[in-house]
């Protein structure tokens, strides 16, 4: 039998608000490291409203 192997794709972005930034991050599982890249890069790309485009990142890291 095969395991299927989830990827994690680890992202942060710093939110403008009103009062400052606040700092957020997500953690979503994704199939393969293949799709957990091509989401990270659509994370960089994407248009987010209030997102610091300058402080965005993410990094892919392979689960159990």
């Amino acid at each position: 039998a095969v395991n299927a192997e989830t990827w994690w794709l680890m992202a942060n972005g710093t939110y403008l608000n009103g009062s400052g930034t606040t700092s957020s991050n997500w953690s979503i599982p994704t199939n393969s490291e293949i799709e957990c890249e091509a989401a990270g890069q659509k994370f960089l790309n994407a248009s987010l409203p209030k997102l610091n485009t300058k402080t965005l990142g993410y990094v892919c890291v392979k689960g159990k």
